[in-house]
Order: structure tokens, then C-alpha cells, then sequence
């Protein structure tokens, strides 16, 4: 009976005793293996302290030099830097630190002290020391640390004696290693006062199954110890679970109450700022702070012809559903033709092609035309409704285009910026507006370049415009090829070596009939070739 105790006390203590061993192992290995990190560490925060000190000196003496206006004096320079290396001599003394300063233009030794030869052999062979240990052949050992002191092009090193470093790291050792002692004589303790309290109540319940009685656990204080304290335990975990459930429950519909907060929040904030600009600021890729950059761009203006004249007998109730609803359908075609979308300013749209979001310098520019031929047929298509809704005068829209270089980002105060492209470019598309005729889309020279393999376009009168030295050749958009192709208004054939366009809208019957003689005679030299 006395072994199956025995038994018994091992099987319930050999867990405890084999947690406690491998929890004081683990936790003195952990804490042994951070010791370096320590010492490391200390010695780099007094580094740094004596890096302030050195700096400080140094450049407390360019700072005489400057507010006495004799930077420049070789003389008075070289005596602020005999001074400053004094200053530093006494100051790596008192700080037990040697110090090891040359020159990095002159390839020479401007101060040494408190290291051997070797030593500033090394250190004047290398360009950085950074927090590294130098083992020298002689069995010295320094901890060293540099940086350059870029008024005077000196490069400075600390260098401090290893023993230091290895002081500091012994006592760390026996620090920790007195812990752990103590910490496995609790665990010790911790054992023994265990087995003691287990053991007991189950001698007695033993002694009584031998004795041929039946089990009274309620004379074993032990027992009852345990068995109110588990009880109490439990019952502080039910209430504590309950308790947490409903916290959790509580925070999860706070959480979905902000978040549907936010999202709502988010979706405000997304109706004034271009989708583009939007994500770019959500997904990080965009800074919130006043930047900005050059970039080539396609900047497009759009306005009402005769806006006022056109509103005059117009409700402002009246004018303003049927701004919105201009402004709406436009917005729908320029989004999904992947505009980032400047400004509204009255009855004009602003939006450029390229930033923040580009496809190419060329494919931003074809987006564009195509954007404003869509918008012009939308045009088309909402006068005839306007009519039947009775609007006398219905909106008429002028576009211009411009490709060039802008300058692009965020502008105004730390409290208050806007996302928009400023720039002689800008201006231009603003005045391309102006001159464009209604309901047509005038395009500068640039621009014109890049979209001419689809888009048909006449040469218009070359405008004058402040900041630029020559005119500017414009151009009027027809329309796209192909869609012109599908109507029939013109005829148009491209392979390698050949492009033939022709506008039937333009051939009068002298024309047609010259067009007809001319390509005869360009096939008959293709066959004579």
C-alpha cells in the first residue's frame, strides 16, 4: 500500500516538478542569452552620450566661426580646430574613451589619444567603425564606435577598452545567474510545500481504506481547503467568462457601430475627391502633405457656350437641377474613361489624363479625345431631352485639350490643400476652350501628335497665347476613324506602307473626280513598279 502511495505522489508530482524545472530552465536560458544584448546595449548608450559631448565641441566652434563671419579664414579655422581637439583630448580623459580624429582630405592624423599604434593603424585604415569590436594581434580588444564631422571633413572614432565591455558583461552574468539560483530554490520550495499538502490528505484516505472504513473527507482540512478553493475557482471563472462574453459582445457591436461609422464617413469623403486621388490616399501610395512634382499630362477644360445668356430665364431652382444633371453625366464619362477629375468651377469641368494613375503618355492622351467625342454625343443626346422638357435654350459644351508638362500635387496650407495641376499648359487648355467652336472639341498641336493614327482632325488658325514664344497650332476633332468609317463618311485604308483617307463630306464633284484621276494614276505606278 505504502509503493502505491508513493506511486500515486509521483504521479501527481512528476508534471509539477518537470514544469517547474523546464520553466526556470527556459526562462534562465532566455535571460542568459539577452545578457550580450544588454551589455551591447549600455555600451552603445554611452557612446552616444560621449558622441554628443565630442560633437558638441566641435561644432560649437564652427558655430563661433559663423557668427563672426570668419568661416573662411584659413587662420582663424585652424585655430577653432586646435582648440576643439583640446577641448576633446581633455574630454575623452575624463571619460576614460580613447579618441582617434583624421582628416579625410588630407589622409592625416589630427588627434590620438588613449589608444595604441596599432590601434589607430586600424582605425585610420577603415572609413566607418560602427558600434564593432576591434581584436588586435597584440591581444587588445576595443569596443568602437565613428561618425564624420562633415564641416571640418574629419572622420572620429571612440574606441573603449574591451575589459570595460567585458566587466560590464561579467556582472550582468552574475546578476542573472543569482536569479536563476534563486528562482530554482522557490521552485524548490514551491515542491516541497506541494507534495506536503497533496500527500497528506491522500495518506489519510489510505489509512482509512485499510482501516476498513469508509472515506470521511470532511476531517481532511487539506481536502476541504481544496475543494472550497477549486469550487471558488470555478465558479470565479463561470462568472468571469459570462462577464468577458458579454464585454466582447459589447465591443464587437461598438466595433460594427464605428465601422459602419466609417464606412459611411468614407463614402462622404469619396464624393469630393477623384476616385483615383481617393485610393491612392487609402492605400498609402499617396501623402497627406504639401508636394509636389513634374509630370507630362493631358489636361482637359470644358464649358457651357453663353452660360449666363443661356440660364437668364431660368428659376435658380431650375438652373441648378439642370447644372447637376449636366455635371452628372459628364462625371459618368470621365470616370469611366479613367479621368482624375481636377475641379467644378461654375459650369466648367477641369480633369487631366497621367496622374495619379497613368497608362502612358500617348494612352492618356487617346483616353482623353475619346472621352470628349463621348461627351459631345452624350451632349447631343441630353438637348434633345432638355427640348422636350421645354428648355428653350438647351446647354451647348466647348472642350479644349492640351498634352504637356504640369506641375502636379498637393497645394495650399497644412490645415487646408487641394490636389491639382497648375502650369502654362494648364492656361493653354483653358484658352483652347474659348476658341473652340460650339459644340466642338479643339485640341493643340502635342495632343493632336498623339492621337492622329485615330482621330480625324482639322488644322484650325494658330493662336497667340501669353507664355509661349510662338503660335500654337490647333486642331478640331471630326471624330474617330473608325466610327466615321462605320457612318461612311470616309474611306480608310492602313497597312504597311500605305495610309489612304478620304473625306466624302469634303469631296465636291471636281474633287471627287481629280481624287478618283489621282489614285488611278498612283495605282498604275504601283503596277509599272
Amino acid at each position: 500500500m505504502a509503493r502505491h502511495q508513493k506511486s500515486i505522489e509521483v504521479i501527481i508530482l512528476a508534471p509539477v516538478l518537470v514544469f517547474f524545472i523546464l520553466a526556470g530552465a527556459g526562462l534562465y536560458f532566455l535571460i542568459l542569452n539577452s545578457v550580450e544584448e544588454f551589455a551591447a546595449g549600455t555600451i552603445r548608450q554611452s557612446f552616444q552620450s560621449m558622441f554628443d559631448g565630442i560633437y558638441s565641441i566641435a561644432d560649437r566652434k564652427v558655430d563661433q566661426l559663423n557668427r563672426v563671419g570668419q568661416a573662411a579664414n584659413e587662420r582663424l579655422v585652424r585655430i577653432r580646430q586646435v582648440s576643439a581637439l583640446m577641448e576633446m583630448e581633455d574630454y575623452a580623459r575624463k571619460n576614460e574613451v580613447g579618441i582617434v580624429i583624421y582628416a579625410e582630405n588630407k589622409s592625416g592624423v589630427v588627434l590620438v589619444t588613449g589608444v595604441s599604434e596599432t590601434a589607430t593603424r586600424v582605425v585610420t585604415k577603415a572609413s566607418n567603425f560602427k558600434q564593432r569590436t576591434i581584436s588586435l594581434s597584440e591581444g587588445d580588444r576595443y569596443y568602437a564606435d565613428s561618425f564624420k564631422f562633415a564641416a571640418w571633413g574629419w572622420h572620429i572614432t571612440l574606441l573603449k577598452d574591451g575589459t570595460a565591455y567585458d566587466a560590464l558583461l561579467a556582472k550582468a552574468q552574475y546578476f542573472y545567474l543569482a536569479s536563476g539560483i534563486a528562482l530554482l530554490l522557490i521552485s524548490a520550495f514551491l515542491i516541497v510545500y506541494l507534495r506536503r499538502m497533496i500527500a497528506r490528505p491522500i495518506h489519510l484516505i489510505v489509512d482509512r481504506f485499510r482501516a476498513g472504513e469508509t472515506p470521511d473527507y470532511s476531517g481532511i482540512r487539506e481536502y476541504e481547503f481544496l475543494s472550497d478553493s477549486i469550487g471558488q475557482m470555478m465558479k470565479e471563472v463561470a462568472d468571469n467568462r459570462d462577464h468577458l462574453e458579454e464585454q466582447v459582445s459589447e465591443r464587437t457591436t461598438e466595433l460594427e457601430g464605428k465601422n459602419k461609422m466609417l464606412e459611411s464617413l468614407s463614402n462622404q469623403l469619396s464624393k469630393y475627391l477623384s476616385p483615383q486621388v481617393y485610393s491612392s490616399i487609402f492605400s498609402g501610395e499617396q501623402s497627406i502633405e504639401i508636394a509636389s512634382k513634374r509630370k507630362k499630362l493631358t489636361i482637359f477644360f470644358s464649358d457651357i457656350a453663353d452660360f449666363t445668356g443661356t440660364t437668364d430665364s431660368l428659376e435658380s431652382e431650375e438652373l441648378t437641377n439642370l447644372l447637376n444633371h449636366y455635371l452628372t453625366e459628364m462625371s459618368k464619362i470621365a470616370l469611366d474613361h479613367g479621368a482624375t477629375i481636377d475641379k467644378y468651377v461654375g459650369d466648367s469641368i477641369i480633369a487631366f489624363f497621367g496622374d495619379p494613375e497613368t497608362r502612358g503618355i500617348k494612352q492618356d492622351a487617346r483616353a482623353c479625345v475619346n472621352m470628349a467625342i463621348a461627351m459631345q454625343r452624350r451632349m447631343r443626346e441630353l438637348q434633345s431631352e432638355w427640348l422636350d422638357m421645354g428648355l428653350e435654350r438647351p446647354f451647348e459644351q466647348r472642350i479644349g485639350i492640351n498634352t504637356g508638362f504640369c506641375t502636379v500635387g498637393n497645394f495650399g496650407s497644412a490645415d487646408r490643400m487641394d490636389y491639382t495641376i497648375i502650369g502654362n499648359e494648364v492656361n493653354l487648355a483653358a484658352r483652347l476652350v474659348s476658341h473652340a467652336e460650339v459644340g466642338g472639341i479643339l485640341m493643340a498641336h502635342e495632343t493632336h501628335s498623339l492621337v492622329k493614327d485615330t482621330v480625324l482632325a482639322e488644322e484650325g488658325d494658330a493662336l497667340t497665347v501669353k507664355g509661349f514664344a510662338k503660335p500654337v497650332r490647333t486642331y478640331s476633332v471630326v471624330g474617330l476613324y473608325d466610327d466615321l468609317a462605320e457612318q461612311g463618311r470616309i474611306i480608310r485604308m492602313e497597312q504597311d506602307g500605305l495610309a489612304l483617307v478620304i473625306d466624302r463630306d469634303k469631296l465636291t464633284k471636281k474633287g471627287k473626280a481629280e481624287a478618283i484621276k489621282g489614285i488611278k494614276d498612283v495605282l498604275s505606278q504601283l503596277e509599272v513598279s
